[in-house]
């Protein structure tokens, strides 16, 4: 090692760590991996040194390169070549990869896939954690810590290695497998780049067997043929047909840019077609394989190890010998895995830590086909979920003939008479448990569940034996135990998302099975009592997550007919009171604190706070019953609860009914407050080294924290006794738990609403922050029906409004908290859609809203807002970076599906569901109007405007539109509107959006009648451009309008004189087009010409000089053509250029019709006039322009001519356009007023003909 300097650690877990290191006297960066040797097996160092050996002899360029290597006594170091960019890292902050990236990564993988099956190495552990991903897109395959090399005649191999989700059908099986479980992984691989899930994921390794074995993949659309062709090549489950060499290099997908390193190899019989030798010994060791049936393999195994019992005599354990219960897991949730957590992989390393017991091949062994005791003991120890190997117990539930014998012992056995038939049930019972445990099938334990009658049967058979003299055999309680193991865990799998709905409870039967059971002696031993308290808290945990109606009915039993066991429940959770002197021992009174734990934790579940709010408002009744029970009687019950809390082992339970009964009791929060005793124990929980505490204490350090949260927000106030909390928040908000430091904020923040200023520096902020959003926290439900990570945003907001300097400390956290924001509200670029999918626009999946509620995410917005307008570059940065989440997870809150999920949320919560859209909406278009509120460059606001366009933001802000107020409508329209008149493309969208939707054309039509001045404007102005744009868009805005007479009317008589300015421009535009506008609203328009207002003067002059074009192409008269001429002539004197102009270009539109109104009136006369004035002396090109061209128009009258002439017009325009020429650049080219002047003179330099 004296040849490198160790830099930076890069990476650490149970192999050891690995730096970043440079080679002395050279600029060479290597990766050094230390991987101690204390505490490994032999095996395991025999393994490293394999790994070691393979890695020295390979060189591929996409293969990490071993440099180096050396051994101490304490360590192995290995060198390597230093890549960065993990590809699992990668994918997690992408979502997934486009098609031609995933190409260059798949032909790489196949380039060093076929180098080691060419040099007859299997890699076994192909997974995107060994893949590396540098930045000039170059792949590495690494870590060969379960890799291979095979001697030439090895065909198959058939040890497990590997990780579950990339597992073949063969390996998952336990079958021999060769070089083509490598190119399944492969598959696996590619489908997980594209896709961004794993083709096979579920949740847990048991139940992966029958999905990787008999599910179908689903295929995604909208990619290449070659593509689809590719993946359904490598992950064909048969191996024998699955995509290989020498075909997988010349597939279409990847042939063009697939690199084979040619090396001096021997022939390897992965790579080279087989021998008619090789190819017979590789069928035959299938089939050797395969020769039994899969569904008896797990019996044929009970039978061998029966053969081997019956020759070596085993001691048999005492038949009174009790077996602890199948462990229950209390609190765990079932959830489907995420595609970046891998747990599955996690868990893989506990399931095949201990060596397994089988491992050979094994053969039938024809015994006589017996039931016998021996073979159930053995499927006991094979279905031991600690031990199990992953296919047995998806292996014994498709075995129709195991079902059967399971059955046939339970009917044989009830009803239940004797020690004979308990004896004869117990291995029937006690391999249902571990199956059940292992939730391998979903679909199969159902099945199961139902064929054994599975509740109804256990309680039938407990309820039997308690009410006969069974229960006073010795053997009776491990009999009773096993029961109430596999009821425990019967109860615990229908918590299971995927286990059939049709699964019942059998709640009434069961609860009084606990009522008679519970009314039993408290002395003695106890274990019924306890087990029956575990059965409780799982069915409560199953009914928090089963349909309303089956949650309804266990809690209104427990307040109605057995409201006698709630009763019993929550005086018993009473702490036992000590008589060491009337001579009570210390064991008895340990064994009452024990058991009142256990009455604790059940009260516990029954008052739990569940996720969803339907089932959260059923168990409210609970919890306000206790704590109606708890201050009965002046109180005395609670003071007793709560002094306990004390105690460890109830600890977190007692705080559990302490923070329910709070939620719903004002009261209960006074009494607690006033017992200062039991503030104060609750406060010395949080004190103490923050490091020491383990799980346990974590967890009930964060409910301590919610619980002191609840008290300070219920009462609105600060208690005296948790003055101290304010230092101490100091340490837990810098501490290293997450889940300490997110429960921390919730009170900092509580109390910082009283008045009480808690303030963190600069760096322990950001700190603080990083540490609370890096994971998801444990599942303790938040204050108040608000989100985790609600308090996290909401104490961010509270520091900057102390402390202004630090925005632009959090402003550079931006793109991380946008980051945590999108992976929150399962935000991701839009992945590939898969075969089977329902076609839904802008479907977004339900948030989880106890992470981050409604209310959080509007805290999240307030929070961007104020750090985007005090530092808008960089906020402007995020949206304008390519593929910007932080624009994902703004379109992502627009679309209707997210809003839907909005409404439901309020609707469970009892918020305003129009107040909260709302809210929401205008403050995502506050963040969007940001870059039209400052100097965006010109590179970023296009990037952002690309961005807006793939999101269609305009549709989904139109129908955002149709859930707001039409008083708060104005702003997502401005910017509709901004963006409308910016580009083509979002005015092709509107259209397009407004096209295919009823609703959305009333919803504007509505609109224009709102009696908002703004919306009504920023509306005409949409319309006015789509017109004139294209006549295309007359019919869709008819559609619309309805009546344009009567809209226009109404508008130009409006007090607002922007309304009046745009409706006169969207009559200009329509008049363009060559609408006939009548006569009565013709008059208005005149009227607005004289208006004290520029614009509607303006707008008015562009409209009537349409108008009077069309007229003068009809060559009809008007009665108001001499008073619109009149008012033209004014005009061209207005301050406004623009209205000048539009003014002359009128003028020149009357034409022939003024002619016809008298071709000698004095106002015909002065038309010319004034024109040829403006034409040579206005400041404005624009106006001398129109002034010019009008001239043009009006000359094609003789009379006009020759008054032109006599107005020495001739001399006029040669000597301005001679002034013109004097200061015209000579590259300017020709100016369009040069042009039509000279046009002008040319035609009235033109002899008259009579």
């Amino acid at each position: 090692m004296e040849k490198y300097h160790v830099l930076d650690l890069i990476g650490e877990g149970s192999f050891g760590r690995v730096y970043k290191g440079r080679r002395k006297h050279s600029g060479e960066v290597v990766a050094l991996k230390f991987i101690p040797k204390v505490g490994r097996s032999e095996k395991e160092l025999k393994g490293l040194k394999r790994e070691i050996q393979i890695m020295r002899d390979l060189r591929h360029p996409n293969i990490v390169r071993m440099l180096d290597s050396c051994e101490t006594e304490r360590e192995v170091v290995v060198v390597t070549e230093y890549a960065e960019g993990e590809l699992f890292k990668i994918l997690e902050d992408d979502g997934h990869f486009p098609e031609e990236l995933v190409r260059d990564i798949s032909a790489q993988l196949v380039s060093a896939l076929y180098y080691l099956h060419s040099h007859r190495i299997l890699h076994r552990d192909m997974k995107p954690q060994n893949i590396l991903l540098s930045k000039d897109g170059t792949v590495k395959l690494c870590d060969f810590g379960f890799a291979r090399e095979l001697s030439l005649d090895t065909l198959m191999v058939r040890s497990i290695k590997g990780t579950p989700l990339y597992m073949s059908p063969e390996l998952i099986l336990e079958r021999p497998y060769d070089h083509r479980s490598d190119l399944w992984a492969l598959g696996c691989i590619v489908y997980e780049l594209l896709v961004g899930t794993p083709p096979f994921y579920a949740h847990s390794i048991f139940q992966l067997v029958s999905i990787i074995t008999q599910q179908a993949v689903r295929w995604p659309r909208g990619v290449s043929p070659e593509l689809t062709n590719f993946l359904q090549g490598l992950l064909t489950k048969d191996p024998a047909v699955r995509l290989s060499w020498p075909e997988l290099l010349r597939h279409p997908f990847i042939k063009d840019q697939v690199v084979v390193v040619e090396e001096n190899a021997n022939n390897s019989p992965f790579t080279s077609p087989l021998t008619e030798e090789q190819q017979q010994l590789r069928n035959q060791l299938c089939e050797n394989a395969g020769q039994s049936s899969v569904h008896s393999r797990i019996l044929s195994k009970a039978r061998q190890r029966v053969a081997k019992r019956k020759e070596k005599p085993v001691r048999k354990q005492p038949e009174n010998g009790q077996q602890a219960p199948a462990p229950r897991i209390s609190g765990t949730k079932f959830s489907p895995p995420t595609p970046r957590e891998h747990r599955i992989s996690e868990d893989y390393d506990r399931e095949f830590s201990l060596e397994k017991s089988v491992r050979g091949s094994i053969q039938k062994v024809r015994l006589e086909n017996e039931d016998s005791d021996d073979e159930w003991a053995v499927m006991l120890e094979a279905t031991d979920p600690s031990v199990a190997q992953i296919s047995t117990p998806f292996l014994l539930l498709q075995d129709s003939s195991f079902r059967q014998r399971v059955k046939s012992r339970l009917q044989d056995c009830c009803p239940l008479v004797s020690l004979e038939a308990a004896s004869r049930l117990r291995p029937a019972l006690r391999v249902t448990c571990n199956l059940l445990t292992s939730g391998c099938d979903p679909a199969l334990l159902s099945d199961l569940c139902t064929e054994l009658q599975l509740p109804q049967f256990l309680l039938k058979v407990i309820n039997q034996s308690l009410h006969t003299d069974l229960k006073q055999h010795p053997w009776a309680v491990s009999f009773l135990t096993d029961l109430f193991a596999l009821l425990n865990s019967y109860y615990h799998f229908k918590r299971h998302p995927e286990s059939s709905s049709s699964l019942q409870a059998c709640e009434g039967l069961f609860l009084g099975v606990l009522d008679f059971l519970l009314s039993g002696p408290q002395e003695g031993d106890t274990t019924l009592q306890e087990l029956g308290l575990q059965c409780l808290v799982s069915l409560c945990e199953s009914a928090d997550c089963s349909p309303v109606p089956e949650c309804e009915k266990v809690y209104n039993m427990l307040q109605s007919e057995h409201k006698g066991l709630l009763d019993k429940i929550i005086a018993r959770s009473q702490p036992p009171i000590a008589k060491r002197s009337a001579g009570v021992t210390e064991p008895d009174y340990s064994a009452g604190e024990r058991l009142a734990g256990f009455y604790t934790e059940a009260l516990a579940s029954l008052c739990d706070i569940p996720p969803s709010g339907e089932h959260r408002r059923l168990k409210e009744n609970v919890s306000l019953y206790v704590s109606e029970k708890l201050l009965s009687d002046m109180g005395c019950l609670f003071d007793s609860f709560v002094t306990s809390l004390q105690h460890s082992h109830c600890t977190l339970s007692r705080l559990k009914v302490l923070y329910c009964c709070c939620h719903v009791s004002l009261d209960l929060c006074k009494r607690l407050v006033s017992n200062s005793c039991a503030l104060q124990c609750i406060i010395s929980l949080l004190e103490g080294e923050v490091s020491a505490w383990d799980a346990s204490m974590i967890h009930t350090a964060g409910q301590a924290l919610f619980l002191m949260s609840l008290l300070v927000l219920r009462l609105q106030s600060l208690p005296p006794q948790m003055s101290r909390m304010t230092l101490l928040l100091l340490r837990l908000l810098t501490c290293d738990l997450p889940s300490v430091v997110v429960s921390s904020t919730a009170l900092t923040c509580a109390i910082q609403d009283c008045g009480v200023p808690i303030a963190l520096s600069q760096d322990n902020l950001i700190c603080a922050i990083r540490s609370a959003l890096a994971d998801t926290p444990q599942e303790i439900c938040p204050p108040l029906g608000s989100g985790t990570f609600d308090w996290v945003f909401h104490f961010l907001q509270q520091q900057l409004n102390q402390e202004e300097a630090l925005s632009l400390a959090v402003s550079e956290e931006g793109a991380f908290l946008w980051h945590r924001l999108s992976v929150l509200l399962q935000v991701s670029h839009q992945r590939p859609r898969l075969e089977g999918d329902t076609p839904r626009e802008n479907e977004c999946s339900k948030p989880d809203w106890n992470l981050l509620s409604v209310r959080g995410i509007v805290s999240f917005l307030e929070l961007s807002l104020l750090t985007s307008v005090r530092d808008p570059d960089r906020f402007l940065s995020l949206l304008a970076h390519p593929d910007s989440i932080a624009m994902a997870a703004v379109n992502r809150l627009l679309t209707p599906s997210f809003l839907a999920h909005v409404s439901e949320a309020c609707n469970s919560c009892g918020w305003d569901e129009s107040d909260t859209i709302s809210e929401i909406v205008i403050l995502v278009c506050q963040l969007l109007c940001i870059p039209f509120s400052v100097e965006t460059p010109t590179e970023a606001l296009r990037e952002i405007l690309q961005s807006l366009r793939e999101h269609q933001t305009v549709t989904l802000l139109l129908k955002t539109c149709c859930h707001l107020p039409q008083s708060l409508a104005e702003l997502p329209v401005s910017l509709v509107c901004r963006l409308v008149l910016m580009e083509p493309d979002f005015l092709a969208e509107f259209s397009q959006a407004v096209t295919s939707s009823d609703d959305l054309a009333i919803w504007l039509g509505n609109a224009l009648h709102s009696g908002q001045d703004s919306l009504t404007c920023d509306l005409l102005s949409v319309f006015s451009h789509l017109i004139r744009v294209s006549s295309s868009h007359l019919p869709l805005l008819q559609r619309i309008v309805g009546d344009w007479e009567e809209l226009l009317s109404w508008l130009l008589q409006a007090s607002e004189s922007g309304l009046r300015a745009a409706a006169c421009t969207l009559a200009g535009n329509l008049a363009r087009l060559g609408e006939t506008l009548p006569q009565s609203f013709v008059k208005r328009l005149l009227d607005c010409l004289s208006d004290r207002d520029a614009r509607v003067r303006r707008s008015a002059a562009f409209a009537m000089g349409n108008t009077a074009f069309h007229g003068a192409k009809g060559n009809i008269y008007n009665p108001w053509v001499s008073t619109a001429a009149s008012k033209f002539l004014t005009l061209l004197r207005d301050p406004q250029s623009k209205t000048r102009a539009h003014a002359a270009s009128a003028l020149g539109n009357l034409g022939s019709v003024l002619g016809e109104g008298g071709q000698t009136s004095p106002l015909m006369l002065k038309v010319p006039q004034l024109l040829l004035q403006s034409a040579c002396t206005d400041q404005e090109q624009t106006v001398r322009l129109a002034s010019v061209i009008a001239l043009r128009s009006l000359s094609e009258t003789p009379n006009v001519r020759q008054h032109l002439k006599s107005l020495n017009a001739g001399e006029k325009l040669s000597s301005s356009l001679s002034s013109e020429s004097e200061h015209r650049s000579p590259r300017s080219g020709t100016v369009p007023w040069a042009h039509h002047c000279e046009k002008l003179l040319h035609l009235l330099r033109a002899p008259e003909f009579s």
